[in-house]
């Protein structure tokens, strides 16, 4: 993976250091590299990629998967799942009737039972906010605190709880037919690095796994990054996500 990121940032004027400790973010939006990544991977296989995305909501916004799963060049199964009901319903008919793409109405959890789950109260009447949430409360209410517009603006939004149903890891692979996932693509707000360790100890190690870092704390970065190279993963970093690539074996 190293070799490969480093061609591709060479091109834009780049350079690759190793971070062994979580940095300030030097940007909110870093090079798009699953696009490029995804695409060398497909091309190296002769089955269909397998792909898993955590946190699908509509299927458009913001949505890094999109693109990939509209290009009639690769080869992609996707599992997306979502656990919020109106942006299911939207992500769901996005795919109606898309060759290999399946959508479930629910979160992951380890154990798989219904978990309390915290949303944005008022994101109908404030679009950004529907991407807005999580397992994890405080992230949530850090997110609304940091984008919200005004003390107005602020005033007007709460935060909900919602219970919602849960699955593990396996329980989709399993629907899905898939004894591998080549790809894992988490965006938890905040509970990314525990949806990814569900899916490592459900027996998964995915080629290639890409997460948020922004709600990590310096110790759970060096945890989290500590844990995924002794698994033989190799690491970089790209504005507020983490990539993580491994060789087969």
């Amino acid at each position: 993976m190293k070799n490969l990121v480093r061609k591709i940032l060479a091109v834009a004027g780049y350079e690759i250091r190793r971070a062994d400790r979580l940095i300030d973010l030097d940007s909110k939006f870093g090079i798009e590299l699953l696009g490029p990544l995804v695409t060398q991977m497909a091309s190296l296989r002769e089955a269909p990629l397998r792909l898993m995305q955590v946190g699908a909501n509509d299927g458009q916004s913001q949505d890094p998967v999109r693109a990939l799963l509209t290009d009639a060049t690769l080869e992609i199964e996707a599992a997306l799942i979502e656990p919020l009901p109106p942006q299911f319903k939207a992500l769901d008919a996005l795919y109606q009737g898309a060759k290999g793409v399946r959508c479930f109405n629910c979160a992951i959890s380890a154990s798989g039972a219904n978990l309390p789950f915290y949303v944005v109260q008022g994101a109908d009447r404030h679009e950004e906010f529907s991407l807005v949430a999580s397992f994890d409360r405080v992230s949530v209410e850090t997110s609304v605190q940091m984008m919200a517009a005004s003390p107005e603006e602020r005033a007007a939004l709460s935060i909900e709880t919602i219970d919602v149903p849960c699955r593990t890891v396996r329980q989709i692979a399993e629907d899905m037919r898939w004894d591998e996932i080549d790809v894992l693509v988490v965006d938890a707000e905040g509970y990314d690095q525990i949806i990814v360790a569900t899916a490592l100890n459900d027996g998964f190690l995915p080629r290639l796994i890409v997460c948020e870092i922004v709600f990590f704390t310096p110790a759970q970065f060096t945890a989290f990054t500590q844990d995924l190279r002794k698994r033989g993963y190799q690491i970089a970093r790209s504005g507020q996500d983490l990539f993580a690539m491994r060789d087969r074996g």
